[in-house]
């Protein structure tokens, strides 16, 4: 029997009668991909040429994935004789739309593609209430999703409900089709994610799905030994000598004696330093960046509080995130360890033992506890934040019902009303720590803060910032009125920067990263003896040794962070945005590693012996956090 013999008679079987709306329902997912990219790179002209490359690119990954997931539909066009056809190609077409309406809103909000590990939050949809609705909401949801579903079902109606045969020569193009872009077009698009999978500019949701997997943590990790020894050569503090440390290559005395050790001479000491016993408050304002804030030089005006304070405070003018995420900036300020990028170390990593400043200070007599306006089960707080030592955790069930919601949680002012009746019921010395969320997508504020006409995500963004401003304000006014305020150190920071656009264009890539990465670090309380502006650069990982050096606390642990007070003349930064960049930082010269494929320096002179030790600091920085964790050599005496 002739091949042609048996395409003929596989065609004419009444369950298999191809229809000419298959190439059109091709086309259609095609050009949907187009305008999703159109749409987005719009918004990147700034990038020149790398924009026309990696939309080029895309585009040929857009087609690959539109003919793979289109074969599922073919298989429906292909089988199905009856009107439940219709419904199945329609519910296909759906939700092949919303998931590139999703991506392209996720993008607006967060400056990428979805990653993969945004899957591990699946089980906690009710997080995200807030933000669906405010997708709703965008008319860009009526412009892909709903206008082109009710196009296409008009068509399915109009067109599918007729019984038209299509040539063999049809079918075979049809079939080309298919194999073509599912094969020989895929390969190409493909090398090209395997080498440049961490370009940030690279379209298509699927290749942020793949270079955002956890790819490294599943193989076995090598102690990187050279690396290893990089990070200790930077460690401050005595090797300890008691066998149980032995095998804990970071551990170290540290006796925190900078405010009594002839310290005075020394500007943050002379203003940090005092010999009151004192309560310490951490701030954590959700995705507070420095940008924004008119101490670091914006021109808005959003921050006219936080100046008032600044001038009765220190102000660190080089403080920033060690990483992009919440879980991020959790891990490095309470535990002053490196967060493992992509994957969450409080998720990963639960079972691993850590001795973080929380546990240091309730072994010290401290009363510790833990403040969120949202639910602390989120990204598995409510099961880690007891075991790094927070005895009370206060979240959205503990408030009353009724308080104002805004967004994914419970209005910041709400929460800081909150913290200030329980501070004013805790026992002295206490460590307590707020994180706020207010000043998270979708940016929700009350109506008399909300000051632009233009509904846009950047200008509700602008507006939370205000808002988390006037808040942040009346929350220290009334501190400032208790009993224990006169005793207390407040550290008002942030968990991590922000993904909106920037106010002005970037001139180069130290402004993209600084507008990305830098976060305030602000430090008032009735202690602080005078105003100081800091100029050293810092990041999350050094506060809790800083604040255990304040205190007074020796101890023995293995954190990667440095005490302010121990670094004399230059201090690093580090900040990482796994995908896009990471960047070592100092008043010497700041070293910027963009994906891994281009290199830049920013400093006096370009200094390539400073630039080389710089990469390669950065370097061990990332691989031993990532050894440390996966072998737990972090603690376990």
């Amino acid at each position: 029997m002739s091949f042609q013999l048996v395409q003929q008679q596989f065609v004419s079987q009444k369950y298999f009668k191809p229809r000419p709306s298959i190439v059109l329902l091709l086309i259609f997912c095609f050009l949907t991909g187009v305008l999703s990219h159109l749409i987005i790179y719009f918004h990147q002209l700034n990038e020149g040429i790398r924009v026309v490359h990696s939309l080029f690119m895309g585009l040929c990954y857009d087609l690959m994935i539109a003919s793979l997931i289109t074969f599922f539909a073919i298989i429906f066009l292909f089988c199905l004789r009856s009107k439940f056809e219709r419904l199945i190609i329609i519910l296909f077409y759906f939700i092949y739309s919303a998931i590139w309406f999703i991506d392209i809103n996720y993008y607006f909000v967060f400056g990428t593609h979805i990653p993969f590990h945004t899957l591990e939050y699946l089980d906690q949809l009710d997080n995200f209430t807030s933000n669906i609705l405010d997708i709703l909401g965008n008319y860009t949801f009526l412009v892909i999703l709903i206008i082109p579903n009710v196009l296409f079902f008009l068509f399915t109606w109009v067109y599918l409900r007729k019984n038209i045969r299509i040539s063999n020569i049809n079918l075979g193009i049809t079939l080309f089709y298919l194999i073509f872009l599912g094969s020989i077009s895929g390969v190409y698009p493909n090398s090209y994610v395997a080498k440049n999978m961490n370009d940030p500019l690279t379209s298509s949701a699927v290749n942020y799905f793949y270079w955002s997997r956890k790819v490294t943590n599943d193989a076995k990790i090598n102690k990187p030994t050279n690396a290893l020894q990089k990070v200790i050569d930077g460690l401050t503090g005595e090797v300890p000598q008691e066998p149980k440390y032995t095998d804990l290559p970071l551990a170290r005395h540290h006796s925190s004696d900078s405010c009594s050790n002839g310290n005075s001479l020394d500007p943050l000491a002379s203003a940090l330093c005092s010999d009151h016993n004192k309560n310490v408050l951490i701030i954590l304002l959700e995705s507070f960046r420095a940008s924004e804030i008119d101490s670091y030089g914006s021109e808005m005006g959003l921050t006219p509080h936080f100046k008032k304070w600044e001038q009765q405070g220190i102000l660190f003018e080089n403080f920033y995130a060690n990483g992009f995420q919440t879980r991020h900036g959790e891990i490095a300020t309470y535990c002053s360890i490196m967060p493992n990028y992509g994957d969450s170390v409080f998720s990963h990593y639960q079972h691993n033992h850590f001795l973080c400043l929380p546990e240091l200070l309730k072994q010290s007599g401290y009363s510790t506890s833990w403040v969120h306006n949202a639910d602390a089960a989120f990204d598995n707080q409510l099961i880690m934040l007891p075991k790094i030592g927070f005895q009370k955790i206060i979240d959205r069930f503990d408030f009353d019902l009724g308080t104002e919601v805004l967004g994914w949680g419970y209005s910041d002012e709400a929460l800081f009303n909150k913290w200030i009746s329980f501070l004013n019921g805790e026992k002295e010395p206490f460590f307590s720590t707020a994180l706020t969320i207010t000043n998270h997508h979708p940016f929700d504020v009350p109506e008399k803060f909300q000051r632009f006409e233009n509904r846009t995500v950047q200008n509700k963004y602008y507006e939370a910032v205000g808002y988390v401003d006037s808040v942040l304000n009346q929350f220290l006014l009334e501190a400032s009125k208790t009993k224990w305020f006169k005793n207390t150190l407040i550290f008002i920071t942030a968990d991590t920067s922000n993904y909106q656009n920037p106010q002005k264009p970037f001139n180069h890539f130290e402004e993209f990263v600084k507008t990305r990465t830098q976060i305030p670090l602000l430090i008032v309380g009735g202690n602080i003896k005078h105003s100081y502006r800091e100029k050293r650069y810092f990041s999350q990982i050094d506060l809790a040794p800083t604040i255990m050096d304040v205190l007074g606390f020796s101890f023995t642990n293995s954190w990667m962070g440095k005490s302010m007070l121990k670094s004399k003349h230059d201090s690093l930064a580090f900040t990482n945005r796994p995908g896009n960049y990471w960047a070592v930082m100092s008043q010497k010269g700041r070293y910027y590693n963009e994906a891994d494929q281009k290199d830049h320096f920013f400093g006096f002179s370009e200094n390539e012996n400073l630039k080389h030790e710089y990469k390669q600091i950065g370097k061990a920085w990332i691989d031993t956090t990532r050894w440390l964790l996966q072998e737990n050599k972090i603690w376990h005496p």
